[in-house]
């Protein structure tokens, strides 16, 4: 029977969610992080690996939000057998999930002992609404991947404690680690494991008898994965300071319970989903906070109450309460951030069914029924919103369908609508998204970007400036105004910009190729007095010294800092650049230079 439900189970994600095989990569992110990643595209190499272990971690990475070596690993293996193409990828993500659904099912059957439960949250798990972006979207790699080894470690925890096998012991680690080196939100296992302890492994429950370990014993085998999860917790910081946007603890207290509110309604109610769910922040009201710390310590309390009779209601709870800790502060909540979390209420919702059932006189058909009816639902709202995932113009206009006014939307529309060359539509996208939002330095960059992109150089000023005032380390907003001042002449400012945006971000191919272009440019265009000219910029932040013969660079360009320090050095013949330019960037090389 277990074999049976099991194809039941890879049958329905199947059916739900094969689609995805027509989805295309996205410009959110996807063409960032993947297909367009130097360091992965090649498949598994040494260099690959290297980068994949100290991307975000040693060094920051435009290609990375944050470190995850084994995510980057599964994306090297997609390339090296599948190639480049959208569709494998997409379906590798498939897989992942319907491995997950089974791993689940096997998890709470093999728990609990009880199989059509445990058959109809695996069910649940597999098609509900919220599983829709971890499968349909290449980025969410992450979360089916951690949650895989996430399954694993339980699954090894369970066979440990009925065991007191050392192997199995070492595997749940193993498991636990690669979790974590999948999804820095996997850190919650060690939680999981605690409430495996206080629900599985209670004697009412058990399939077997444990081998003599007491509940406490068991607890304090979860002390190493306590302990390698503190050491881990300081990690994705290193590249995501900037999410963490709060001014006040009364203010992280309210984005808190806000998020898990909610998160609540997504499950219980899927509608209005898309890539970022909530993109308001929320307005503090000391009322409505004190009513909602009231409900969830309501909730809490009478699951605890309740735990001796029903003790999957404080399992389940505690499942989604401790699996939304480390993304409950995010700015912007996403639908994939519950696809661990909902496990808990999944539980809940089933088990307080079946147990309605067992106690009522009424027939077993009303349950099945009922959750027959819900899986179907379920299935039919993951299978019409999978279908918004196909392309990127399709998704970005679902959200703005529903969300008219959000500005990131419009925004990520224009960026799509600018790589497909419709720069007319891009641009009105782009003007709504800084009506939104004025003071966004990536808005108004893609709309210097753009208008750079149709030749207007002039009326792209105002943007690019703006741009880097709000970010000056930003490298596409130091890029723009460097080509602004470049076309305008102005080369000492355009080459103030170029060394201070290589200095911080020397692979930056954008910045390279347009710096190239500009010392070809800049031997071609001297005066037409012959000599050496020695230039002092007006802020004194570089000096620089060439020589011109005939309008054309000859010789050596230097650029000087204040303090004497050589910052760069082309040697020019006629005009021509010779070789690559000697590069002497330091991080502070213009590290406040502003354009007069």
């Amino acid at each position: 029977m277990k074999t049976f439900l099991s194809f039941m189970l890879a049958a329905l994600c199947f059916v739900v969610f094969f689609q995805v095989r027509e989805n295309a990569f996205l410009s959110l992110d996807d063409d960032l992080y993947v297909s367009e990643n130097p360091y992965i595209r090649d498949g598994l190499t040494v260099n690959g690996l290297r980068w994949a272990f100290t991307a975000g971690l040693l060094h920051t990475s435009k290609h990375t939000d944050y470190w995850q070596p084994f995510t980057f690993i599964s994306r090297m293996l997609d390339f090296q057998f599948v190639g480049g193409k959208a569709a494998g990828h997409h379906c590798v993500n498939l897989v992942l999930h319907i491995l997950n659904v089974l791993l689940l099912f096997f998890l709470l059957q093999r728990s609990t002992g009880r199989l059509w439960p445990s058959f109809a949250a695996a069910c649940l798990f597999g098609v509900h609404p919220l599983a829709v972006e971890p499968v349909s979207w290449v980025t969410a790699r992450k979360d089916v991947l951690g949650w895989f080894f996430g399954l694993l470690c339980l699954h090894a925890y369970l066979s440990y404690r009925r065991s007191s096998g050392g192997k199995w012991y070492a595997g749940c680690l193993a498991a636990f680690v690669a979790a974590l080196l999948s999804k820095p939100a996997m850190i919650v296992l060690p939680g999981y494991l605690v409430i495996v302890e206080f629900w599985v492994l209670r004697p009412p429950l058990l399939p077997a008898p444990l081998p003599n370990i007491t509940r406490g014993e068991g607890v304090s085998r979860v002390i190493p994965f306590c302990l390698i999860a503190l050491l881990y917790a300081g990690i994705p910081f290193i590249s995501q300071r900037d999410v963490f946007p709060y001014k006040s603890g009364v203010e992280i207290v309210s984005h808190v319970f806000d998020r898990y509110f909610f998160f609540l309604q997504k499950f219980f109610w899927p509608a209005h989903l898309w890539i970022y769910g909530g993109m308001v922040m929320p307005v503090f009201n000391p009322f409505i906070l004190t009513a909602k710390i009231f409900s969830l310590a309501g909730i809490s309390i009478l699951a605890y109450r309740m735990r001796q009779r029903f003790p999957f209601l404080l399992a389940g709870w505690l499942w989604f309460v401790v699996g939304l800790i480390p993304v409950a502060g995010l700015e912007w909540p996403a639908d994939r951030f519950m696809y661990v979390p909902m496990v808990g209420l999944i539980v809940m919702v089933v088990w307080s069914g079946a147990e309605w059932q067992r106690g009522w006189p009424k027939p077993a058909g009303v349950w099945v029924a009922t959750i027959s009816v819900l899986i179907a639902v379920c299935a039919g709202l993951s299978f019409q919103q999978g279908r918004f995932w196909r392309d990127s113009p399709t998704l970005f206009a679902h959200a703005l369908a529903m969300y008219p006014d959000n500005y990131w939307a419009h925004n990520s529309l224009g960026v799509t609508l600018t790589g497909a060359n419709k720069l007319d539509e891009a641009k009105r996208h782009f003007q709504r998204a800084i009506e939104l939002r004025p003071n966004d330095a990536k808005q108004l960059t893609n709309m210097a970007s753009l208008l750079i992109k149709q030749g207007q150089y002039e009326p792209a000023y105002p943007y690019a400036k703006k741009g880097y005032e709000l970010d000056p380390f930003f490298p596409a907003a130091i890029n723009n105004l460097a080509l602004v001042f470049e076309r305008r002449g102005n080369m000492e400012d355009a080459v103030c910009l170029y060394l201070k945006g290589l200095a911080n971000n020397p692979q930056d191919p954008t910045l390279r190729e347009n710096f190239a272009n500009f010392l070809k440019n800049a031997g071609q265009n001297g005066p037409r007095q012959d000599g050496v000219y020695t230039r002092h910029y007006q802020n004194k932040a570089v000096s620089q010294e060439v020589k011109f013969v005939q309008g054309k660079m000859e010789g050596f360009y230097r650029v000087y800092l204040p303090d004497g320090d050589l910052v760069l050095e082309q040697e020019y013949k006629n005009g021509i650049p010779v070789g690559k330019p000697k590069r002497y960037y330091q991080k502070k090389v213009l590290g406040d230079y502003v354009p007069q």
